[in-house]
């Protein structure tokens, strides 16, 4: 979920990038307010310090409900052909053959439908779930297994196994029809909502000729991320929005030889989560028939 902290490291990045190559070495970016000591060694020994703070200053800004994006589906690479016949006449035997490569997160189904006098066109499946290491044989090893443990399945078919094909023998005194799909999954980006929130760059020099040469590239990145609808977040997709408030500079009192200049920027930004996407194998429309 994209929170305040992923839009303060997002925009600290973005910093960072700007001021790296600049004449002013050491240099510190970083988010959250410097200690007293910080400020008290760069007046000392010089260097850059830049800050990336929360005014603690937001609202919500809402203004749609919640939708999902940039959904992204992974394609099995497990394949399942059933055999003909697809649908099984009383004692006669099919096959189902698996193959090409297989990924982890691969999945194969195995649906039967036996339109027997006592429960017409009643329905049950099974899924093999592939992990890293498995073959088309070892799916189809494991495919048989589900099938002859399943309560329903095991009464109407007996399933045994020639590499990587599944051999499906009807037990039934009807005819038992087959399908077979293969799916993996994918994740999708959902908005839950929308926050604004006041964050202040802060630029820390000994000197303030250092001071306006520190300035001047984020005063271009700032300028560049109002025009362009930036910073991107970490996710790679959504991004901030940032507004140019104002910026100033100030010779503090407390710390004589230190040189400051705020840059106060206002940055909305989407509260986000993930979802995992899953691939619908086997559609059986009554589970409780099923199970009873």
């Amino acid at each position: 979920m994209t929170t305040i902290y992923d839009v303060m490291a997002a925009l600290q990045k973005q910093v960072t990038a700007a001021v790296t190559g600049i004449a002013l070495a050491p240099i510190q970016c970083a988010v959250g307010w410097p200690p007293v000591t910080a400020l008290q060694n760069l007046a000392r020994n010089g260097g850059t310090l830049i800050s990336v703070y929360d005014r603690k200053v937001g609202r919500n800004t809402t203004r749609w409900s919640s939708f999902p994006y940039n959904r992204i589906v992974t394609p099995a690479t497990l394949t399942s052909v059933v055999n003909p016949p697809a649908t099984l006449p009383p004692t006669h035997s099919g096959s189902l053959t698996l193959g090409g490569p297989v990924s982890a997160g691969d999945a194969v189904s195995l649906i039967a439908r036996a339109p027997q006098s006592n429960a017409p066109n009643k329905t049950a499946a099974v899924v093999a779930i592939a992990v890293s290491g498995d073959t088309p044989g070892s799916m189809a090893t494991r495919l048989a297994g589900l099938i002859n443990a399943d309560p329903t399945l095991s009464t109407w078919l007996l399933a045994t196994t020639t590499g990587a094909t599944v051999h499906l023998n009807n037990l039934t005194a009807g005819p038992v029809a087959l399908q077979s799909y293969t799916g993996n999954g994918g994740t999708q980006v959902r908005e839950l909502g929308r926050r604004e929130s006041q964050l202040q760059i802060t630029v820390w020099t000994q000197t303030q000729p250092a001071r306006a040469i520190a300035v001047s590239p984020i005063t271009t990145l700032l300028g560049s991320l109002q025009d362009n609808f930036g910073p991107t977040l970490a996710d790679g997709v959504t991004q901030a929005r940032l507004t140019m408030e104002n910026d100033y500079a100030i010779e503090d009192d407390t710390l004589e030889d230190v040189y400051r200049h705020d840059f106060l920027t206002r940055l909305e930004y989407p509260i986000t989560t993930q979802d995992v996407l899953y691939a619908v194998l086997a559609l059986v429309p009554a589970y409780a028939v099923l199970e009873s």
